[in-house]
């Protein structure tokens, strides 16, 4: 029933082409998933060796694979542990001190730079904590330049209603421009304020602080701005 729910809902999306839900009940599906474990004993069987990047591969190459347990070898893909001994942070947590961490890919999608914009945010606010960001990617130069900026606090005039959560303090991702002849910044919204849109990342230059209490931006009204970039 869930399956054959799946398949109505996904016939509705507008698309070219056919969609075959992966269920065992259906004859075309199961005879598929069939043949990929077919394929995978025959890649076990010809195997000598099996060289697996974890114990769960490893459990895979015995059980599936029928392999014997002398020839899956674990290689495995991430550091030596052993080379990363633990510091000791008792004086740390002693002191009441936060840690925080991100070690992963950097690209345009993961969201570093609303992580960094936030922890400017907490800085504002208290000093009892460190935070250190590990790894790498296309957005990594950009990163390091987002993290190591001073920051411009400005006040802006916003040019429009741009809607937020009344219950919380936002930061919301504007485009700040000089006003002509008259001296001071207008802000408006770097389109919309959702994570997944990318176009707006790239095209904000500033974070309009708006207080809890407030349900949008309004426009004529003067707002703290944290610059991430010289405005327009």
């Amino acid at each position: 029933m869930a399956c054959e729910a799946m398949r109505k809902t996904l016939n509705s999306v507008a698309m070219d082409g056919k969609i075959i839900v992966g269920e065992g009940e259906q004859g075309t599906t199961d005879l598929l998933y069939r043949g990929v474990l077919f394929l995978e004993r025959l890649t076990f069987r010809w195997a000598d060796v099996v060289i697996a990047t974890n114990e769960s591969y490893r459990a895979v190459a015995l059980s599936r694979g029928g392999k014997q347990a002398d020839d899956v070898v674990v290689v495995r893909s991430g550091p030596d542990l052993t080379r990363f001994p633990r510091p000791d942070l008792t004086a740390e947590r002693t002191a009441g001190r936060l840690r925080i961490a991100y070690l992963g890919v950097m690209g345009p999608q993961d969201g570093i730079d609303h992580a960094l914009r936030a922890l400017a945010v907490l800085a504002e606010q208290r000093a009892d904590w460190r935070a250190t960001f590990g790894g790498a990617g296309d957005v990594r130069g950009a990163m390091r330049g987002l993290a190591g900026d001073g920051r411009r606090h400005v006040t802006v005039t916003s040019a429009e209603r741009i809607p937020k959560d009344a219950a919380r303090r936002a930061c919301l991702r504007a485009v700040v421009e000089e006003k002509t002849g008259a001296g001071g910044f207008n802000a408006r919204a770097a389109g919309g304020q959702q994570s997944s849109q990318l176009r707006p990342l790239a095209e904000a230059n500033a974070l309009l602080v708006v207080p809890e209490g407030e349900a949008a931006a309004l426009p004529g009204t003067e707002y703290e701005a944290i610059l991430l970039a010289e405005p327009r």
